[in-house]
């Protein structure tokens, strides 16, 4: 039998278990075969064996004419196969590094042409979802700015209109609490919208607007990493086209902040963060240089009031029941929302603030 048929016959009738094993015997029997000569039809009884230094032992019987000690065998077996593992290792790090720089190119070309292209939405139909990172854009797939209006309004109502059941905090016994489908169908759409503003290099208050209706939703549906990822696109462009809402808003993130801080020793920290640049946002004349959280603002009289009580409750730990309520009140009732719904969008807003300073004052009453 030669080198090729017992190869064949090696790799019939393999199961998963012994392929990945097989495979590389194969290999270093194909180097050995130069220097030594084999019982092929007896290597295949042996060829699946489990245990390591047997295989070598049980192959050295199949030598013929072996004028080599099995010490020697075994040495010259094992140079071969750490040269070979050398050999695949080199070889998977050179592809793993031809991967990830073509990965990284294809992802920088994507960047790239979404940032500089100026796509023409031509699609009119109004429901499109996204579960998955979005291509390179066409614009037979992207929708006008009419349409995107149109299903911004039409979604934002039907989820407003709806009942969320937050999703809860994970515990040990379930790490991943399950999201509310209604907000997760809303999230996919209300991404797709956004992206589809993004791609076509729209800036204003329709933008923005749905960035400000994806927090209000994130918070009632639980959902912390869609809720800051909003909040640092609307905080960039709030204050140019939303400057009715900016201050109710920022806010509302303290109280969010506040919230997760219990649970989350990184949101405590932004938090220290956050309250910082407010407090010298208060007070410019204090020529403090805080880290930068948001973009800056003037905040007004009143909300300065509610900041220099929000920045001494959050260096004691402590938010006492009136202050929740106040600064509820302040951000509910603040808030001009001038494009969108505003009525519902006012309504969820206050609802936002109902649960996040119930969720506050669960926590503090928690031993």
């Amino acid at each position: 039998m030669n080198f090729e048929a017992f190869e064949k016959s090696a790799r019939q009738n393999l199961g998963l278990a012994d392929a990945a094993r097989v495979s590389k015997r194969l290999n270093i029997l194909r180097m050995l075969q130069s220097d030594h000569r084999f019982e092929y039809p007896k290597i295949l009884e042996i060829l699946r064996q489990k245990d390591h230094d047997k295989w070598i032992a049980e192959l050295y019987k199949c030598l013929i004419k072996n004028k080599k000690s099995l010490a020697e065998f075994r040495a010259n077996y094992i140079d071969i196969q750490e040269s070979k593992s050398a050999e695949q290792a080199a070889k998977d790090q050179r592809l793993n590094a031809e991967l990830s720089t073509s990965v990284k190119k294809y992802h920088q070309e994507k960047q790239e042409f979404i940032a500089g292209a100026v796509v023409v939405g031509k699609s009119t139909q109004m429901d499109k979802r996204m579960t998955r990172s979005a291509d390179i854009p066409l614009a037979s797939e992207v929708r006008t700015p009419d349409t995107l209006a149109k299903a911004l309004n039409v979604f934002t109502k039907e989820f407003f209109e709806s009942d969320i059941t937050p999703r809860p905090d994970p515990t040990p016994d379930l790490l991943d609490p399950p999201y509310d489908p209604n907000y997760l169908l809303f999230q996919a759409r209300i991404y797709a919208i956004r992206y589809d503003y993004r791609v076509q290099n729209i800036e204003g208050k329709e933008v923005t607007c749905a960035a400000r209706v994806s927090i209000i939703a994130g918070i009632l549906g639980g959902d912390v990493r869609e809720v800051t990822r909003c909040w640092d696109f609307y905080f960039r462009s709030g204050i140019t086209y939303d400057a009715g809402c900016i201050e109710s808003f920022a806010l509302l993130y303290v109280l969010f902040l506040v919230r997760h801080s219990f649970i989350d020793a990184t949101k405590k920290h932004q938090l220290r963060r956050l309250i910082d640049q407010l407090y010298a946002l208060a007070h410019p004349d204090m020529a403090l240089s805080p880290p930068q959280e948001i973009q800056p603002f003037v905040p007004s009289a009143v909300m300065v009031v509610h900041i220099d009580c929000l920045y001494a409750s959050v260096k004691e730990g402590m938010y006492s029941d009136r202050l929740m309520s106040l600064v509820g009140g302040f951000i509910t009732h603040s808030a001009k929302i001038s494009y969108g719904l505003e009525e519902l969008e006012s309504h969820a807003l206050s609802k936002c603030v109902r649960l996040l300073v119930k969720q506050i004052r669960g926590f503090q009453r928690e031993p």
